[in-house]
């Protein structure tokens, strides 16, 4: 008589009673009582056997991929802006100036320039004065320039092509995403320059008073 628990997790209960060679023959009442208690106590070792294996093992060439997601935000705007007037002095002589800024855009944007006037105005007075041989307003040529990681992107065009349904300029541009595009290139803490040249009109004398121009500036990341 014999019990063993096999390879497969099956227990299995062997019992043997032999006489003669015979097997099957009569077995006493302690002989059962023995077959039984070896049943029992094989059944408290295949419990025990089956206990200690814990339940959906990860074996160890179990591969395991984890998909991580990020964003980052798109900006785009002025880290330094220009000044918000400037002074051309007399302007029956030519002269230049530069207004410098610094750019903050993490992502291809575009800068958009527009004059309210087309030109330097005369506004003295109200309403404009005309006297034959002179002029009341001053065309002057505006240059855009900035950096970005890709290189320089610069443009110039006479302010009368700024102006709304003038709009023939490169960098024309009222709205978001209007004007001289950076392209794929982004300029984080770059620097830009907005610098004006003008020169007295060589057909006509300006009419004496003061002269004034708008120049919007819009910065916006590419749509």
């Amino acid at each position: 008589m014999s019990w063993s628990v096999g390879q497969d997790g099956i227990c299995e209960a062997h019992v043997r009673a032999r006489d003669g060679g015979v097997y099957g023959r009569l077995v006493t009442l302690a002989s059962r009582l023995q077959i039984l208690t070896v049943i029992v106590a094989s059944l408290f070792v295949c419990g025990a056997a089956f206990a200690d294996q814990p339940p959906n093992v990860i074996g160890a060439s179990t591969v395991l991929k984890l998909s991580l997601v990020g964003r980052i935000r798109s900006h785009c705007g002025f880290a330094a802006m220009p000044p918000s007037s400037a002074n051309l002095n007399d302007l029956s002589q030519g002269g230049s100036l530069e207004l410098d800024f610094k750019l903050d855009c993490n992502s291809g944007f575009a800068v958009g320039i527009s004059s309210s006037n087309g030109g330097l105005k005369r506004v003295t007075g109200g309403e404009d004065v005309h006297i034959n041989g002179f002029a009341t307003s001053l065309d002057y040529d505006v240059g855009l320039a900035y950096q970005t990681d890709l290189g320089t992107v610069s443009s110039h065009c006479p302010a009368s092509s700024l102006a709304a349904g003038s709009s023939t300029c490169a960098f024309y541009g009222a709205g978001v995403s209007q004007g001289l595009s950076s392209r794929d290139g982004v300029a984080v803490g770059a620097p830009g320059s907005l610098t004006l040249t003008w020169q007295p009109p060589s057909h006509a004398r300006l009419v004496a008073g003061n002269y004034k121009d708008t120049i919007t500036i819009t910065v916006g990341a590419q749509l």
